[in-house]
């Protein structure tokens, strides 16, 4: 059930990079939302979303680009939360080794954490999935139009999106993603989570904070690896390998930090 009679006024666009805490949000702001949240859970469903119902939803979120925002409404607020790239690595790992049945497990399954992160094929699911939600433009805008115009049939603009999707990345897209991180409303951590999601509620929805701890979800209960068995040789590799992913996340503390420390204690929470 909603958590309050009327959904919120304010749309809401949430990027949810995987394994920052994503699901907890998500979960929250779904109930608030009710009937007024989208389904979509990846781009391509919010690309093919007859423009009705896209109008009619004021709550969007799931494993999105940010670029998504082009399709969405001037007035919708933008909102993602940021992780310590190993922390966020190694959640990746635990989860993937923890998971038998996804498409992940079968082409890494076998590799140890290091191993994956030299693996060149898929180690962009461990090294830069924080830069790329938030720096790749799909050109999502320009495929919808395609597809509303009956000039692309739903299968070729769902390739076409996600070809662009896996863009090899550059400088560029590092830019664009601190830029994006500088025009959002909330730049959340999971490090600060509680504090980040008191103020969603509060300063950007105007709403009052959850009551009590957030309960987190999707969380990886037995983790095989953690940083703390990593040796420093292995340490200093991975960072080196994620120097861009380190540098987007310190920068998105920064913003974060001003935000969040911005409030007077005990006014973001209940």
């Amino acid at each position: 059930m909603p958590l309050f009679k009327f959904a919120p006024r304010q749309r809401l666009f949430f990027v949810h990079i995987p394994k920052t805490a994503g699901t907890s949000v998500e979960q929250s702001l779904k109930q608030l939302y009710g009937r007024r949240a989208s389904p979509a859970y990846r781009d391509a469903n919010l690309l093919l979303t007859p423009p009705r119902l896209l109008r009619a939803w004021r709550f969007y979120s799931g494993h999105v680009y940010y670029d998504t925002r082009s399709i969405l409404k001037p007035d919708t607020a933008i909102v993602t939360f940021v992780r310590d790239p190993l922390a966020r690595a190694l959640s990746v790992y635990n989860w993937v080794k923890e998971n038998p049945a996804v498409k992940l497990h079968q082409k890494v399954g076998d590799l140890d954490f290091m191993d994956w992160v030299r693996d060149e094929n898929y180690n962009s699911h461990l090294l830069e999935n924080q830069v790329r939600y938030l720096g790749v433009s799909v050109g999502i805008a320009r495929l919808r139009a395609l597809f509303l115009a009956n000039e692309l049939d739903p299968a070729e603009a769902t390739k076409q999106l996600e070809q662009a999707r896996r863009v090899r990345l550059g400088p560029e897209h590092l830019a664009r993603a601190k830029q994006a991180l500088s025009s959002m409303a909330l730049v959340g951590q999971v490090e600060r989570f509680d504090e980040s999601l008191a103020m969603l509620f509060t300063q950007v929805l105007g709403l009052p904070a959850p009551t009590g701890q957030a309960i987190r979800s999707n969380i990886t209960r037995q983790p095989r690896l953690t940083a703390g068995q990593m040796n420093e040789d292995d340490r200093a590799e991975f960072r080196e390998c994620a120097a861009a992913e380190y540098e987007l996340v310190d920068f998105a503390r920064e913003i974060s930090n001003r935000q969040l420390d911005a409030i007077p204690s005990g006014a973001g929470h209940a």
